[in-house]
C-alpha cells in the first residue's frame, strides 16, 4: 500500500532536515541555505508552520555566515510576525499544532530577535540607531517567554555594541559574562567559546598579545562544546596563528597543533563561497603573513578583493575591520595618497554608524600616534615585531568586580534630573579652556554672578537675572562665550519659568555659531526646557507650538556629528532622549557620555538606572563600581552603588559603597541601617547591633526599621529573650504610622521577620501575631504558603491561576494591623493571590480562605486568570500580592 499524501509530504520534510544537517555541520552554508528555501517553500505550500518556522530560523543564522544581511532582517521580521501572533500563523496553516506552536514560541522568539538584531548591526554598525535598545529589547523577550539561556545571546550583541561604541572595558564585562557561564548538563547551546573569543579580539585590539594568547588558548579548550565545533576549531586556529604572527613567532602554531593532533588551517577546507565569514577570515589571515612578510603589494590585493566584496554585501560592519587595515597596510607599504582616500570614506562612513572604536583607531594611524601594523590597534603592541623598541607601556590591571538599585526606605538619591546638568560649574560647562584675558563679556558675566549673590531681595534678585536677556549676539566673540552664557541663562531663568522667554532669546546665537557643536547642544536643551515648560503654563500651550520635538532631535544629532568627544554633550542628548521616552537613544548617548568621563555621575547613574529598569542589574553594578574606581567621588553614586550591591546580595561590596559614602557627605541617617542589613546577611549579628545603635542615635524615628533588624540579629545569636522582647515593641507599633519606608522595603523586612521567628515555636503567640499582621498588610513571603502547601499531597493536571479579589473595607480599616501609611482612606482594596489547583473553583475557594484570615469584611471575586497547567505539584496559594487601590475609589 503507498503512503498517503500527508506521510510523503512529513517524509520529503525529514529529509531535507537530514540534508541541512549534514551540509550544515560540514559548514556549507550556501547549500544548506537552498535546502531551507527548498523547505520553507514546501512548508508553505502544504500548510506546515513548524517545518516554515524551522526554515526561517535556519535561514535566519545561515545569513550571518553568507553575509547576508537583508534576507536575515526579511526572514526574522517574518518569524517575529509568526511566533507574536497566533492569527497569522493559521494563515498558514489553519489548524496548528497549538502545544508544538506554543513551545515554537518559547524556542524561537528570542532567536528571532537576536538574529533581527544583529543582522541590523551588521548593516548599519553595532552602534548605529537602535542597537543599545535591541539588547534590553531583546532581554525582555528571553524574560517575557521564558528562555533565560538566551540572554547570553543579547550579552553577546552587548559584547559588539560597546566595542563599536569604543567602550572596551564594558564590553570586556560582557564577554567574560558570558564565558563564565556554566551551562546546563542538557544545554545544547554553550556559548563560553564566543565569550573566550570575543575577550581574545578586545585584548588584540588593545595590543595584548599575551592576554589574547591566554583567551586563544582557553577558546581551544572550549571549541568542542560549541553548537558548530568546526567553525569554531577553524576560527581559534586561525586566531591562534594571527597572535603567532603578531608575536615574531609563527613556528610555534606548528608546535601548538602538533600537540594538539590536529592540523593547522590551509583555507579550502570549506569550498569557496559555501561560508563567506569563513572567506573573510581566511582572507584578513593571508593579508597579515603577507604584511608581517613585508609583502606589503600582496597584502593589499587581499583586503582589496575583501573591501570590495564586503561593500557589494552591504556588510558595513565587517567592512570597517577591513578598510581600516588597508589603510594601515598601505601606509606601511609607503602609499600615503590610497591610505587617505580610503580613510576619507571610513571617516564618513564611520561617522554615519557612530562606530567610535574604528575612529579612534584610524585616528592614530592618521595621527602618528602608533605606527601602522598589519593589525591597528588603540595602543602598543605589548611583545613582537611591531611593538615599540622600548615597551614602557602601562599595560595597567583590569578588575573583574561583577558589580551593577532600590532602595527600601524614602530617601531622596534618584539619578540626578536635567536640573544637575544645569547646576554643573559654569566656567567649566562647556569643556573650553580658559583664555588668558577675559572678553567684555565675560567680565560682565563675572560682574553679573557676583550682583546674584550679592543680592538679598529676591524682587532685587530676578532683576538682576533677567538682565542676561539683554546680552545680544553680537557681543559674543567666540562659540565658548556664547554657550557659556546660553547655559547659564537656562540655569538662572528657569528658577523664574522663564525658559520659554530664554529659548526665543537664544535663537541669534544659534545662528551667529552655527557649527558649534557645544553652542548647537546647550540651546537644543534649553529648547527641551522650553517644552517642559509650555505644558505647565496655565493654559498648558503646545510644546510644539513653542518648539517642534523634530527640530530638537535635529540639533542635538547635528551637535553629537559635530564633535563626538564632548561628554556633557552627550548627557544632554541623553537627558533630552530619556525625557522623551526614547530610552534605546538615551542608553547609547548616556554610554559614549560614561565611555568619555568615567567619572561623571549624571552619565553613570542614568546609565544604571536604564540597566536596572531593563533586567540588567547585574550591569547597572559594574557601571556604578568602574566610576568609583576611575575616581568618581559623587555621594548619589556611593549610595546607589550600594542599594544595587544589595539587590545583587553583594553585601560585602555594599558596606564599603556606604562607608564611602558617609566619608563623602553629610547626610548620616539611614547608612547605618543598610550597613546592619548587610551585617545580618554575612552572620555578623554583633557588628549589626553596633550599627543599629548608631541608627538608633541618628534616626530616632526610625523606630520599626531599626527594632525590626535588632530582632533579625538576635534570631541570629539565637537570643530569644531579646527576639521576644523587640517583637513586643514592633507589634505595638502601627504600620500606617510607618511613613518612612517603601512599600517593597516593608514587605522585605517582613520577609526577615518571618525567618526570625522560625526559631519560636509553631504555636507561639508572638510569631503567630507577627505572621497574621504581615497577611494581613500583604507582606506574607512565598515561604510562608510554601509551609502549608508542603503538608498536602502532590497532584498531577494542576493548573496555576491568579485569583483577584475585591475587599471592602469598613470604619475600622484605618486602625486595623494591615493598613498602610496613605491607605487610610480607601474603602476597598484589590487582593492578588498565585494558586496552584486542580480548577477555577478550587482556586477560588484557597484564595478566599487566605483572605478571610485577614478578619475583614467579606470579599468579592474579580476575576481568575489561568497563568500555565499540567503541573504536577501541591496545591494551595503559593503568593500574596501587595493590595492595590480599587481604580473607582482611587
Amino acid at each position: 500500500m503507498s503512503d498517503s499524501p500527508d506521510n510523503s509530504v512529513d517524509q520529503r520534510i525529514q529529509d531535507l532536515y537530514a540534508k541541512h544537517s549534514e551540509l550544515y555541520e560540514r559548514g556549507h552554508y550556501r547549500s544548506a541555505s537552498r535546502v531551507s528555501r527548498e523547505l520553507r517553500q514546501l512548508a508553505k505550500a502544504e500548510g506546515r508552520i513548524i517545518p516554515y518556522l524551522h526554515a526561517n530560523h535556519q535561514l535566519m543564522n545561515a545569513a550571518q555566515s553568507l553575509l547576508e544581511p537583508n534576507l536575515g532582517i526579511e526572514v526574522a521580521i517574518d518569524s517575529i510576525a509568526l511566533l507574536e501572533s497566533e492569527e497569522k500563523a493559521r494563515l498558514i496553516q489553519p489548524n496548528l499544532p497549538e502545544d508544538r506552536y506554543e513551545y515554537a514560541v518559547h524556542r524561537m522568539s528570542s532567536c528571532a530577535y537576536d538574529n533581527l538584531a544583529k543582522h541590523i548591526a551588521n548593516r548599519d554598525g553595532y552602534n548605529s540607531d537602535g542597537c543599545h535598545e535591541c539588547i534590553a529589547d531583546g532581554i525582555q523577550v528571553c524574560r517575557r517567554t521564558g528562555k533565560l539561556e538566551c540572554i547570553n545571546c543579547f550579552r553577546e550583541y552587548a559584547t559588539d555594541v560597546y566595542r563599536a561604541s569604543d567602550d572596551l572595558e564594558m564590553a570586556m564585562h560582557h564577554a567574560r559574562a558570558v564565558e563564565q557561564v556554566n551551562p546546563r548538563d542538557d544545554d545544547d547551546d554553550d556559548r563560553r567559546w564566543v565569550g573566550a573569543r570575543d575577550q581574545m579580539h578586545l585584548h588584540l585590539v588593545q595590543g595584548q598579545l599575551e592576554a589574547a594568547l591566554d583567551a586563544a588558548k582557553r577558546c581551544w579548550l572550549l571549541h568542542v562544546n560549541y553548537h558548530a565545533p568546526l567553525e569554531a576549531k577553524f576560527d581559534t586556529l586561525i586566531n591562534l596563528e594571527v597572535i603567532f604572527w603578531l608575536m615574531g613567532k609563527q613556528d610555534a602554531l606548528q608546535e601548538f597543533v602538533a600537540s594538539a593532533g590536529v592540523e593547522p588551517v590551509r583555507g579550502d577546507e570549506i569550498p569557496p563561497g559555501e561560508f563567506p565569514h569563513w572567506d573573510v577570515k581566511i582572507s584578513h589571515r593571508n593579508a597579515l603573513r603577507h604584511a608581517c612578510r613585508g609583502e606589503f603589494a600582496e597584502a593589499i590585493e587581499v583586503l582589496t578583493r575583501l573591501d570590495q566584496l564586503l561593500q557589494a554585501r552591504q556588510s558595513l560592519d565587517p567592512w570597517f575591520e577591513a578598510c581600516l587595515r588597508l589603510v594601515s597596510i598601505c601606509l606601511l607599504a609607503g602609499e600615503a595618497e590610497k591610505a587617505a582616500r580610503l580613510a576619507k570614506q571610513l571617516t564618513e562612513r564611520a561617522q554615519t554608524a557612530r562606530d567610535w572604536l574604528t575612529l579612534r583607531r584610524l585616528k592614530a594611524l592618521q595621527s602618528g600616534q602608533l605606527p601602522p601594523a598589519p593589525l591597528p590597534t588603540v595602543a602598543p603592541f605589548t611583545s613582537g615585531p611591531f611593538a615599540p623598541q622600548k615597551n614602557s607601556s602601562d599595560q595597567g590591571h583590569q578588575h573583574d568586580h561583577d558589580h551593577g538599585s532600590c532602595s527600601d526606605h524614602d530617601h531622596d538619591h534618584d539619578a540626578p534630573a536635567s536640573e544637575l546638568i544645569e547646576t554643573i560649574d559654569l566656567i567649566n560647562s562647556t569643556e573650553a579652556a580658559p583664555t588668558p584675558e577675559q572678553s567684555p563679556l565675560l567680565n560682565w558675566l563675572e560682574s553679573w554672578f557676583h550682583r546674584l549673590h550679592e543680592s538679598s531681595d529676591e524682587e532685587e534678585r530676578q532683576i538682576v537675572a533677567f538682565e542676561i536677556l539683554n546680552r545680544t549676539a553680537s557681543e559674543a566673540e567666540t562659540a565658548d562665550e556664547a554657550a557659556r552664557l546660553v547655559h547659564t541663562a537656562h540655569v538662572f531663568l528657569s528658577q523664574y519659568q522663564q525658559e520659554i522667554r530664554a529659548w526665543h532669546w537664544a535663537q541669534p546665537f544659534l545662528a551667529a555659531f552655527a557649527n558649534d557643536a557645544t553652542l548647537i547642544n546647550v540651546v537644543a536643551s534649553l529648547g527641551q526646557r522650553a517644552r517642559e515648560a509650555a505644558e505647565q503654563q496655565e493654559p498648558a500651550l503646545e510644546p510644539d507650538d513653542i518648539v517642534p520635538l523634530g527640530r530638537l532631535e535635529q540639533l542635538f544629532r547635528q551637535s553629537l556629528d559635530l564633535d563626538a568627544d564632548r561628554a556633557n554633550n552627550f548627557v544632554r542628548a541623553g537627558q533630552f532622549y530619556w525625557a522623551n521616552d526614547r530610552q534605546g537613544d538615551a542608553e547609547r548617548c548616556f554610554a559614549r557620555a560614561f565611555r568619555l568621563d568615567r567619572a561623571s555621575p549624571v552619565a553613570v547613574m542614568r546609565l544604571a538606572e536604564i540597566y536596572a529598569a531593563t533586567d540588567r542589574a547585574q550591569d547597572a553594578l559594574s557601571v556604578l563600581d568602574l566610576s568609583i574606581r576611575e575616581g568618581c567621588e559623587d555621594p548619589a553614586v556611593f549610595w546607589q552603588a550600594a542599594m544595587t550591591a544589595i539587590n545583587q546580595s553583594r553585601y560585602q561590596v555594599a558596606a564599603s559603597y556606604l562607608l564611602q559614602y558617609e566619608k563623602h557627605t553629610s547626610e548620616e541617617q539611614w547608612v547605618h541601617y543598610y550597613l546592619a542589613l548587610c551585617h545580618l546577611e554575612t552572620a555578623r549579628p554583633v557588628d549589626a547591633l553596633r550599627s543599629l545603635d548608631i541608627e538608633a542615635e541618628r534616626n530616632p524615628t526610625a523606630t520599626f526599621a531599626t527594632t525590626a533588624l535588632r530582632a533579625c540579629a538576635a534570631a541570629l545569636g539565637n537570643n530569644l529573650t531579646a527576639l521576644r522582647e523587640h517583637l513586643t515593641t514592633l507589634l505595638g507599633l502601627p504600620l500606617s504610622q510607618v511613613n518612612y519606608l517603601t512599600q517593597s522595603g516593608l514587605s522585605r523586612l517582613f520577609e526577615r521577620l518571618y525567618t526570625a521567628v522560625l526559631k519560636l515555636p509553631q504555636d507561639d503567640a508572638q510569631r503567630l501575631q507577627l505572621e497574621l499582621v504581615g497577611l494581613q498588610a500583604g507582606f506574607a513571603p512565598d515561604t510562608y504558603f510554601d509551609a502549608f502547601r508542603q503538608q498536602g499531597d502532590a497532584q498531577d493536571g494542576e493548573s496555576f491561576y491568579i485569583v483577584t479579589l475585591e475587599q471592602p473595607l469598613d470604619a475600622t480599616w484605618p486602625q486595623s494591623p494591615g493598613c498602610l501609611p496613605g491607605q487610610e482612606h480607601w474603602q476597598v482594596y484589590l487582593a492578588r493571590w498565585g494558586v496552584l489547583a486542580q480548577d477555577v473553583g478550587e482556586a477560588e475557594q484557597l484564595a478566599r480562605d487566605w483572605q478571610s484570615r485577614c478578619g475583614l469584611m467579606s470579599c468579592n471575586l474579580l476575576s481568575i486568570d489561568l497563568q500555565g497547567e499540567g503541573y504536577s505539584d501541591k496545591p494551595g496559594v503559593v503568593w500574596q500580592g501587595f493590595h492595590i487601590q480599587n481604580s473607582d475609589d482611587a
